[in-house]
């Protein structure tokens, strides 16, 4: 039986790019973070893979050979504008394991990680930070292969050309770790990337597979938690916290990587899907490659607008000249693509029954609208996921995931004590404040 949490939604949105394997795009520039620690001046070389820079990402590596031309600025952040003159310099990757992987410590394999400037795909900290904060406190490891959201299909293609990388990063991380059990969280829709696995995996028990129903948002860590432990993810708590560490199967291949050929942490790959796209395509990239670079190349250029991160939580760009640093989908919409209009709320109630955090979405919004933000913290909004069902399945199509990613990205007060349970109690709660604050 598939394995599945409350709430979500079925989706059934094709994945044009699940058919299609992993190809390799170099880019003529990249922009990489400029940190606090970086001492690169413009007209300075760099090879690729030259450390330049630390932040809570971990160590940012050159993705590609070039020049600094620019220092940019962006959106308040600073960025490193390397363009590749073609000139050939000596790379210098890490050196590769050199004995068994019982032979290496804990705080060896976390090293290693670090020095490969390995971190989360989906754009999370340094894996290890990660790794030393779960030290000592899980008993499982969960790789993520969910991929629920519509149209991506890197980390099922990552698992179909690169099982072995995977279930072998799972098991450093178990020595690290000292865990005995890992498994690979797989939906129902990708059972050939189930099949790969097991014919890598062979007879070990080591690494197990579990099948997931194929359900919005399960590739949301506390979700993919909540369906294999098979009860509901308390509130406010870490993944670390309910004993798992979970990580990303493409974050697992490059653990392996790292350890088997001394590899850094210098590209990600990416679906480039949408009806602006004629053919979608899984792209394998330098990170710091441009946006634009990326969109012309897959025939993107008339898209009407261009979203990253994917089509139920991803998030419009307004300016394509942009870096790519994370997620693993770009997503082009049509030209002839409008938005759905808006009507008023019919209190059908599908927002919050389809909330995976167990919260009544509209309650919290008309909060928002009211600028009543302590009400909307008091029916804590700090615990949405951004998954972005809300909206998905409301039908007068309010923007309820947009006002509530605004107010989480704002500083908020402490939460208040007396938080509602229940879809019920927020509903009570919010009347009495209305009546309270007409009177």
């Amino acid at each position: 039986m598939s394995l599945t949490f409350r709430g979500g939604v079925r989706i059934g949105i094709r994945k044009k790019a699940a058919n299609k394997e992993i190809e390799q795009y170099i880019p003529t520039r990249v922009m990489l973070p400029f940190t606090d620690d970086c001492t690169l001046n413009i007209g300075d070389s760099v090879s690729r893979n030259q450390p330049i820079g630390t932040d809570s990402h971990g160590i940012w590596h050159a993705s590609i050979a070039g020049k600094i031309t620019e220092i940019r600025e962006l959106d308040g952040k600073k960025y490193l504008y390397i363009e590749a003159d073609g000139e050939k310099r000596e790379e210098k990757p890490l050196a590769p394991a050199d004995k068994p992987l019982s032979a290496f410590s804990a705080e060896e394999i976390a090293e290693t990680v670090r020095l490969a400037g390995i971190f989360g795909m989906g754009g999370g900290k340094s894996t290890a930070e990660k790794l030393a904060a779960a030290m000592g406190k899980v008993e499982r490891i969960i790789v993520n292969c969910a991929e629920s959201e519509p149209y991506s299909s890197a980390d099922h293609r990552t698992l179909l050309e690169r099982p072995e990388e995977v279930v072998n990063g799972a098991k450093i991380l178990m020595r690290a770790l000292s865990v005995d059990r890992a498994y690979i969280g797989i939906e129902e829709d990708k059972l050939d990337a189930a099949t790969a696995v097991d014919r890598v995996n062979g007879q070990s028990e080591l690494v197990r597979v579990r099948i997931l129903k194929s359900k919005y948002p399960q590739g949301s860590e506390k979700m993919l938690v909540s369906a294999i432990l098979g009860k509901p993810y308390p509130a406010g708590k870490t993944p670390e916290e309910c004993g798992c560490f979970v990580i990303n199967c493409r974050t697992c291949a490059a653990v392996f990587r790292a350890f088997a050929y001394g590899e850094v942490m210098t590209s990600t790959t990416v679906t480039v899907s949408g009806g602006a796209i004629k053919r979608a395509r899984n792209l394998t990239l330098p990170l710091g490659t441009l946006l634009s670079d990326v969109v012309k190349h897959c025939g993107g250029d008339g898209a009407s607008a261009v979203i990253i991160g994917g089509a139920m939580n991803g998030i419009k760009q307004t300016e394509l000249d942009a870096p790519i640093l994370s997620g693993a989908a770009i997503l082009c919409l049509s030209p002839h693509y409008r938005a759905p209009e808006q009507f008023a709320c019919i209190r059908c109630g599908r927002c919050a029954s389809s909330c995976p955090m167990s919260l009544s979405p509209v309650s919290i919004y008309n909060a928002l609208k009211k600028n009543k933000e302590k009400r909307a913290a008091t029916l804590r909004a700090d615990l949405c996921i951004e998954c972005g069902t809300c909206a998905f399945v409301c039908p007068a199509r309010l923007p309820l995931l947009e006002e509530i990613r605004a107010m989480k990205h704002r500083p908020t007060e402490e939460m208040p004590k007396d938080v509602p349970t229940t879809e019920a109690e927020a509903e009570q709660k919010e009347v009495a404040e209305d009546e309270k604050s007409e009177a």
